[in-house]
């Protein structure tokens, strides 16, 4: 398995608690196929694995991706997840999204 695929599959055994039935995308990264994760429940997110053999390993450019593949009018979150070559994982989501799951989370 590659590491890209070893981060898809880590983060699918993260959200199983949230929707038991989420998976990996067939042919993930393909252009017809939207995400990185297919959820059976509307959780609210849109999720874009990216792994790389970097110490910096962010790219403003994938946020901005994820973000253009939601469809206008939808509630849901673009999340970036990345790994780095030491492992380090890392959720990156625009600051405002951010604010309101919290503010959300706080009035829940």
């Amino acid at each position: 398995m590659k590491e890209w695929e070893r981060l898809e599959e880590w983060i699918v055994h993260q959200l199983k608690e949230i929707d038991p039935f989420v998976k990996r995308s067939p042919g993930s990264g393909n252009k017809d196929c939207k995400g990185d994760l297919k959820f059976s429940t509307n959780i609210g997110l849109h999720i874009e694995a990216k792994w790389r053999n970097l110490k910096n390993v962010f790219n403003q450019d994938w946020l901005t991706k994820c973000q253009g593949e939601i469809p206008l009018h939808s509630d849901k979150i673009a999340v970036v997840i990345t790994e780095n070559n030491k492992g380090e994982k890392v959720a990156h989501l625009d600051a405002l999204d951010f604010f309101n799951l919290i503010k959300e989370k706080q009035n829940g």
